[in-house]
């Protein structure tokens, strides 16, 4: 699915950030009513936006709509939005991992020691285990997650991460642009509980994209 760009103007003008806001609110298929349903929109404000109206689509507004996107398994950025630069939005297709065939008690918390022993041979690893189901259901409580520390946080935008904040908490999260500058929104995947796990404008000390991931047997319950 492409967006046909129409307009031959600017394309960070009022009028090519309204076509492209109107073109992904027609991807999800959503009446004004129902995609406004976030903090911070209501169908007015979509309705002005789209119409150009009192300057169009803000900054601010446009981190709203790629937060309530993510509720919507749309992976979309605030740049694409404003500006028309990067990747078009794509709907994200979760799949369980793949795993290994179940081994027997202690003898699968050895494999995945071993595993574990060769990712760290990278420099600049993270690991952790999942807490929780807030990222549910590409991951699941019980978990065990590594990753590679970006030399840049702003490069973790779009992708999921086990970050830390600048007040050294740690969380696995999907990680967007916030709507001030050097600041993330921090969004979780459980459409059960994304609005208990929202966290805007988190300054981050750094953040790991998930590169190995390995689920116990049995699987755990959501």
């Amino acid at each position: 699915m492409q967006c046909e760009q129409t307009v031959s103007v600017d394309p960070s003008s009022a009028e090519a950030r309204a076509q492209r806001l109107l073109w992904v609110r027609r991807m999800v298929n959503l009446p004004r009513q129902i995609f406004s349903d976030y903090p911070g929109l209501n169908p007015d404000c979509i309705y002005r936006w789209e119409k150009v109206k009192r300057g169009g689509l803000t900054r601010k507004g446009a981190q709203r709509v790629v937060e309530r996107l993510a509720q919507l398994n749309v992976v979309c950025s605030t740049q694409w939005l404003l500006e028309g630069l990067g990747d078009e939005p794509f709907i994200q297709q979760y799949s369980l991992p793949i795993t290994v065939p179940p081994l027997m008690g202690s003898a699968e918390e050895a494999q995945i020691a071993r595993e574990l022993a060769v990712f760290r041979d990278n420099d600049h690893t993270v690991e952790w285990l999942v807490p929780d189901n807030l990222m549910a259901p590409e991951y699941l409580s019980g978990d065990y997650v590594a990753g590679i520390e970006l030399a840049d946080v702003v490069q973790a935008v779009g992708l999921v991460c086990i970050v830390t904040t600048a007040g050294g908490e740690r969380l696995l999260r999907l990680v967007q642009p916030g709507a001030e500058a050097g600041r993330y929104a921090l969004l979780c995947m459980n459409p059960d509980q994304q609005h208990l796990a929202i966290q805007h404008n988190v300054a981050l000390h750094s953040a790991a994209p998930i590169l190995w991931r390995r689920r116990r047997f049995p699987f755990p319950s959501l």
